[in-house]
């Protein structure tokens, strides 16, 4: 059995303190107000939308500073309240100040994008299945059909968890004409 606490240095740590879906969309949200250019960079990187954000708040928070980013406009607190209200009227001015005051460490940001996109997939997972059970029932629905839609949906889901890795297509490219001008692509060449 794993120790509960680790000591880091001269800090011990609980480990099995792990924040919530919520608690890791808020932390996500405090970053990206308080650290755009870092947010912006890493979400980039990975190749995070959004739409996995499940707080109505903290995503139109995330997508308000990704817009005010490729504006290279400010992130401040006042114009990122004014723009959350214009979407959410019912958001108070303490909701978004909570949010920038709580600033996790812009260093856990990759670990805080791997926790909200696997909890977004699970919870699409449990779409996917309670769609499945309400198929199940219908006498209209043919076994082949179902197993065919959750498969198709699940496969989707497998996907958007680990999408492929950005290929180098200049590489590519340079490769293919290597192999064509070589004749290592199986094909005879008459040069002309």
């Amino acid at each position: 059995m794993e120790p509960k606490t680790r000591k880091a240095g001269k800090v011990e740590v609980d480990l099995s303190k792990v924040p919530g879906a919520l608690e890791t969309e808020r932390g996500l949200a405090s970053i990206a107000v308080n650290h755009p250019d870092e947010f912006v960079k890493v979400t980039a990187e990975r190749r995070f939308a959004p739409s996995d954000i499940y707080d109505p708040m903290s995503k139109v928070i995330v997508e308000t500073v990704l817009t005010q980013s490729a504006r290279s406009s400010s992130c401040d607190i006042r114009v990122v309240y004014e723009k959350v209200r214009e979407r959410l009227p019912e958001t108070q001015f303490h909701q978004i100040s909570d949010v920038y005051t709580l600033m996790p460490i812009p260093g856990v940001l990759p670990e805080y994008i791997e926790i909200v996109r696997s909890t977004s997939k699970r919870r699409g997972l449990m779409a996917v299945l309670a769609q499945a059970n309400m198929d199940i029932s219908n006498a209209e629905v043919s076994t082949a059909k179902l197993l065919s839609d959750i498969s198709m949906q699940t496969d989707s889901l497998a996907h958007e968890l680990t999408p492929p890795s950005p290929m180098d297509t200049k590489k590519l490219l340079m490769d293919a004409i290597h192999r064509y001008e070589t004749g290592d692509d199986e094909t005879e060449r008459i040069r002309t």
